[in-house]
């Protein structure tokens, strides 16, 4: 069983957080604080779990089923609106799938996605898409360094946020089930994504699979 989870970390608070992740990507319902989130299932009737929590007035929210936090252009529009750092990242180790996602205000600093095995339907190896200057911490800790994650950690420290520990041990996190109802589309940043990753498809997507196929590729391994 490998490693299947995806964070938003944001420079506000949560209830700023949701505020925007609803304008952009749709609803969602509020279950309040709960003490034991181990003890909730990842998909809810109505939608799947996230949790939110707070630390230092920096929000981070986790997301289990990979549909926040993979997408460029959410993150993007989430900092452009607030004028905030914003940062999307996680790992899907079935696959051998890291991301790192950043911006500030107006401009992205870093966009990176490797899958190291996507299936029978891709060619290996498979290139990373990398794009935005690295982050110091990347000479000696890769992004894709492994399920430790801890590339992607100290990236993470290196923009000012915590990690999962810091927020998750801080308080008890809130609930929220995201129904899904709006999936934010591919927008540039996700479409020039998908285009590198097509170059090392065996086969052309079916016209059914194209917008947003690479999010769906990933949440199927990871399952």
């Amino acid at each position: 069983m490998g490693l299947h989870c995806g964070y938003l970390a944001a420079d506000m608070t949560w209830e700023d957080l949701l505020a925007r992740l609803k304008t952009q990507a749709g609803d969602f319902i509020d279950l309040g604080v709960v003490a034991n989130p181990e003890s909730l299932a990842d998909r809810q009737p109505g939608g799947y779990l996230l949790l939110v929590g707070e630390a230092g007035r920096k929000s981070y929210l986790l997301d289990t089923h990979l549909a926040l936090s993979t997408n460029p252009d959410l993150v993007a529009a989430l900092a452009a609106d607030s004028g905030a750092l914003v940062a999307g990242y996680g790992a899907e180790t079935v696959s051998g799938s890291y991301w790192s996602i950043a911006a500030r205000g107006d401009k992205l600093l870093r966009h990176f996605h490797a899958i190291g095995d996507a299936g029978p339907g891709f060619t290996h190896p498979i290139e990373p898409f990398d794009r935005g200057e690295p982050f110091p911490t990347e000479a000696a800790c890769p992004l894709n360094d492994g399920p430790g994650l801890e590339g992607l950690r100290r990236a993470l420290h290196a923009l000012g946020f915590g990690d999962d520990a810091v927020w998750f041990d801080a308080r008890p996190p809130r609930a929220l089930i995201y129904t899904e109802a709006v999936l934010p589309p591919a927008g540039p940043l996700g479409l020039a994504e998908e285009e590198h990753f097509r170059r090392f498809r065996r086969a052309p997507a079916p016209a059914h699979e194209e917008e947003g196929w690479l999010r769906r590729v990933l949440r199927r391994l990871g399952g």
